[in-house]
């Protein structure tokens, strides 16, 4: 059978197929028989379709495989530079971040000198005009700072932004809480898959799906 009379075939008999299958009862041993040829058919059908497109599936795959491995040999030398480049570029502003917060610190250190010598010389003066307990009181009272900002960068690039990605790493597994620990799906699936009804898992119920 020649492809085009292949396809012709299934385009024929597809149509209404699932209402047949909708429709199908089974009340008897004879009708159960019909209805597994009527199955097998089905699954016959869907073989032959899948042989009729397989050869231009495979076809497609490969020009699309080949396609994408161009691109992304074309790609590469930029996106391997346009790589370097950004990891020199949050360098450098992480760098100009801790230059702020130290000038930051440098601002406000600079501050609260000049209100604690602000204070200092109006003690003096309230000293030396005799008013001790009011020199006092000003030595005594909190020194009022007012509030410094380090100037924020002036620089900015047109697509450029990253974000944090956090990781971890597991120090000791045994110290880890119940709550964050996963149990092993793989391995209690193929303990119920060979035990079957005899399986015996605390916390687990064993499932048989007919498929």
């Amino acid at each position: 059978m020649g492809e085009i009379d292949g396809r012709e075939l299934i385009e024929k008999e597809r149509q209404g197929v699932e209402q047949t299958a909708r429709v199908v009862v089974i009340n008897s041993g004879e009708t159960f028989e019909d209805a597994g040829e009527f199955r097998n058919k089905c699954l016959q059908r869907a073989k032959m379709a899948e042989a009729l497109f397989q050869p231009r599936i495979t076809e497609a795959h490969r020009h699309h495989k080949a396609l994408v491995a161009d691109l992304a040999e074309l790609q590469r030398p930029f996106e391997a530079a346009a790589k370097t480049i950004k990891a020199k570029m949050i360098a450098w502003e992480e760098g100009e971040k801790q230059r702020r917060r130290l000038e930051q610190i440098r601002l406000e250190a600079e501050a609260k000198k000049k209100a604690e010598d602000q204070r200092l010389a109006l003690a003096a003066e309230l000293e030396k005009a005799g008013l001790t307990k009011q020199a006092e009181r000003a030595v005594q009272e909190p020194v009022r700072v007012e509030r410094v900002v380090a100037p924020p960068p002036s620089v900015k690039v047109d697509g450029f932004s990253y974000r944090s990605n956090w990781k971890f790493e597991i120090e000791d597994e045994g110290a880890i809480p119940r709550e964050y620990l996963t149990p092993d799906v793989e391995k209690i699936g193929r303990q119920v898959r060979a035990l079957r009804a005899d399986c015996k898992i605390a916390g687990v119920r064993v499932i048989e799906e007919k498929v």
